[in-house]
């Protein structure tokens, strides 16, 4: 009977978590997103300051990544702030 293998997961935006592999936002760090089944991307993170440091190139290469590990069947959950109306 073949073994099925263990998920793995990333946290992008937060760290210290055990049993997942972390990450800040800094896209040159950024693993193989596909190689993972889910990704827990916390956009609280995302300061003013880390806005203004970044260009739109970067912010459309965030954006292909995970579009890409999307079609690859990953899992995305977003952690976000209370929103309020």
């Amino acid at each position: 009977m073949k073994k099925e293998r263990e998920k793995k997961y990333l946290v992008i935006g937060s760290k210290g978590h055990q049993f997942v592999d972390c990450i800040d936002w800094d896209i040159a760090k950024f693993p193989n997103l596909v190689d993972y089944d889910v990704i827990i991307a916390n956009v609280q993170s995302i300061t003013i300051d880390f806005l203004k440091k970044v260009s739109s190139n970067i912010i459309e290469n965030y954006r292909k990544l995970l579009i890409r590990f999307l079609c690859s069947s990953g899992k995305l959950i977003i952690l976000t702030d209370n929103y309020k109306f």
